[in-house]
């Protein structure tokens, strides 16, 4: 939909039209269960909710002046269709559906507010002491099934390579004359939904399930878990090496996202040295919390540290008391509500500050695998062979690709380190740095998710705008699992 259409639409009837909006089914989701007619709504509630959810993305939304200046977001009369919206709204869930309306207005994957679930009935407590929750479910590890890709399978020449690594990462080629396409499913770049992982990483520590864990266990277990996956994605790599495949064609199509540990996962699979990207931090208290425990950090662990990381961390310093600086200033951008423009920018760029940390590259054993190197060049946490893949990369993507996999396809696309194919990525862009800023609706108790950080391309733009491919795949909507492959493989067959 065109800027003018969206905003006729809005002039025609704004109340009604902001509840037939459709909004992101991860914010849907989340309405629950109408309240009974015989509830009363608390109008007045809602509506002070309402404002303090307008003051709150003033303070703390980061893609905020891209709605405005790119989506063409008039906030007046968004505002004024949402609050006639709660006035009409029959019961609390009427007045959640509002709400998250609202919010899917922005076009913003991260963007959601989580509504509180409802008090369970009563019950009687059991008289045994709850058992002990194991040590990888203490820290968070809950097994997950992620959605399978591309079905390359119904193609003629193409086979699975069967490994017991296939669970995390399916692989296989496809053979067409002297071309031998390797294809390596990657569903998720989350590494802390593989409990079996953690706990293998665990035993490597003589860690046992009812271990104590304090902070320093608390890094170093997610840590060497996310090595066990690394090691995974590089036996697949080299099982299809050694398969003799003449490209490799990464399936990110309904990739969800995941941790940090795309960093690893993208540098295994080329030689290209991957620049982080630029990143905007914001004009925040959850910034200056930040940058302190960070300069904190890096003064006490850099004493035992090598001379040569004594003198990065001495220069890393500089440039995070710079930034601590500027995420201390003042903003006021409560005019963007009335129409007019906002005396200061939120988002701050300069100093720069990348993706990977305060350096965009660092050569491999350039900086310490220890807490100060870290703070350097976040992908140093890792332990990674960079260019364990060598040849010609491909990366498919669809509307599903979204977060962290978009990250990795910029980080391909940016750094010319290999082609896209598909069709554009969903468009959620960089989401929430260390936890998130809490923001809760005081009254209903929503939690609001609200990005703090922007992710920009090597081009200026915000990540969050979604990646178009390099070449394009002509699915349709009514296609087959056969024909969306079949569009694939003669899609890439132009780019030999």
């Amino acid at each position: 939909m065109n800027r003018s259409s969206f905003w006729s639409m809005w002039a025609a009837s704004l109340p009604s039209v902001l509840l037939a909006m459709s909004w992101p089914q991860s914010a849907a989701a989340q309405i629950r269960e109408p309240v009974p007619a015989a509830a009363a709504v608390r109008t007045s509630d809602w509506l002070a909710d309402f404002a303090h959810l307008k003051d709150a993305l003033t303070r703390a939304y980061a893609n905020l002046d891209w709605a405005i200046e790119q989506r063409g977001m008039r906030l007046p009369e968004l505002a004024l269709a949402t609050e006639a919206a709660i006035r009409q709204a029959p019961s609390d869930s009427g007045a959640r559906a509002v709400i998250d309306a609202f919010l899917g207005a922005f076009g913003d994957g991260h963007l959601e507010v989580r509504w509180a679930a409802r008090p369970a009935a009563t019950s009687v407590p059991s008289a045994k002491d709850p058992a002990p929750r194991p040590l990888c479910a203490r820290l968070g590890y809950q097994r997950a099934r992620r959605g399978g890709g591309v079905r390359f399978e119904l193609l003629p020449g193409f086979r699975w390579l069967p490994s017991p690594d296939s669970v995390y990462f399916p692989a296989g080629i496809m053979v067409d004359g002297d071309d031998r396409l390797g294809v390596l499913r990657i569903a998720s770049f989350e590494d802390n939904i593989h409990p079996e992982l953690c706990e293998a990483a665990a035993r490597g520590l003589g860690l046992h399930d009812d271990a104590p864990c304090d902070s320093a266990c608390a890094a170093r277990v997610p840590r060497d878990t996310g090595n066990q996956l690394t090691a995974a994605l590089e036996r697949r790599v080299a099982s299809l090496q050694a398969a003799g495949i003449t490209r490799l064609l990464v399936d990110v199509t309904r990739n969800g996202g995941g941790t940090n540990w795309v960093e690893a996962a993208a540098r295994t699979l080329t030689p290209v040295p991957l620049r982080g990207a630029r990143m905007g931090f914001l004009r925040h208290p959850h910034y200056v919390r930040s940058f302190d425990a960070q300069i904190e950090s890096l003064r006490r662990d850099s004493v035992a540290a090598t001379p040569q990381a004594q003198a990065q961390v001495g220069r890393a310093l500089v440039t995070l008391r710079q930034q601590r600086r500027e995420a201390d200033k003042a903003c006021d951008r409560s005019a963007l509500w009335e129409g007019r423009p906002a005396s200061c920018s939120l988002v701050v760029t300069e100093p720069p500050r990348y993706s990977t940390g305060l350096v965009a590259y660092a050569e491999p054993g350039t900086v310490d695998a220890a807490p100060p190197g870290f703070a350097l060049f976040s992908p140093a946490r890792y332990r990674y062979r960079e260019g364990m893949y060598r040849g010609p990369l491909l990366v498919l993507i669809d509307g599903g690709t979204a977060s962290a996999a978009e990250y990795f396809t910029a980080l391909v696309m940016d750094n010319s380190a290999g082609v896209v194919v598909g069709a554009p990525t969903y468009g959620a862009g960089c989401g929430y740095t260390n936890g998130g800023i809490r923001l809760v609706l005081p009254h209903s108790g929503g939690r609001v998710m609200v990005p703090d950080c922007v992710r920009l391309r090597a081009s200026g733009s915000n990540e969050v705008e979604g990646i178009a491919p390099d070449m394009p795949v002509p699915w349709r909507r009514a296609d087959t699992p056969l024909q969306r492959a079949r569009r694939v493989f003669d899609t890439v067959s132009t780019a030999r």
